[in-house]
């Protein structure tokens, strides 16, 4: 977990996708399965028990918001159809990617579609640090439903930070659906509360989105900036 956190600093770069990824497993976050790949070549060599469909998303530690510049590739349910992404994504960024630099290129097991929250944390030099959870996807800034509490969190502080959104509905099971594990969402926060104890090194942690099921939590994404 150091060693990430220390080959991205001397860098003088952010964690990486699946470098997030990777340190969240450590807490025992659920996260997608993932293969991290540099080239073309190595896609013939995932193994033949690959889970599809797949998402393909570009690495680069000059690109935040994949999505928003065509780095994200979804419903990829062959070889064929992720050697056919790959050539597009790859040939696409050669043409427009200006001084981004490409690391290579991460391929996610595409989870079923849960609820979509964001969760994460924040410091502050003048106010310090601080735990947040919301409504998460792509409308996060569009419905600003975000809740904030100064670290260090408790228990207790995670489920009422939960409790106080207003999509919270939609945990409690709205119009018939069934309800979602909210324990797991305080969890999750008292997890991202420890992180950012044992990595002083972060600034920020953006989980968004992970979705939510009735027993069930999977981070999706996740961005890591430091210091």
């Amino acid at each position: 977990m150091n060693e990430i956190i220390s080959k991205a600093s001397k860098e003088n770069r952010n964690l990486f996708e699946y470098e997030s990824m990777q340190l969240l497993s450590k807490y025992n976050v659920n996260v997608p399965s993932y293969r991290f790949i540099k080239s073309r070549s190595e896609i013939y060599e995932l193994p033949n028990d690959i889970r599809y469909p797949v998402v393909l998303k570009v690495v680069s530690k000059d690109i935040l918001h994949k999505s928003d510049c065509g780095g994200v590739i979804v419903n990829i349910h062959s070889f064929n159809e992720l050697i056919e992404a790959y050539d597009k994504m790859n040939n696409d960024f050669l043409k427009m990617r200006d001084n981004a630099e490409i690391k290579g290129f991460l391929i996610s097991e595409q989870v079923p579609q849960g609820a979509e929250f964001i969760a994460g944390a924040i410091e502050d030099e003048n106010l310090g640090k601080a735990l947040m959870i919301g409504f998460g996807g792509i409308y996060v800034e569009l419905f600003k439903d975000v809740v904030l509490e100064m670290y260090p969190i408790s228990r207790n502080e995670a489920l009422y930070m939960v409790k106080s959104l207003k999509s919270y509905k939609i945990i409690q099971g709205y119009r018939g659906h069934k309800p979602l594990d909210e324990n797991k969402v305080a969890d999750l926060l008292l997890t991202i509360n420890q992180i950012i104890k044992d990595i002083p090194e972060i600034n920020q942690i953006e989980i968004n989105p992970f979705y939510l099921y009735e027993n069930d939590l999977i981070a999706v994404d996740a961005k890591i900036i430091l210091k």
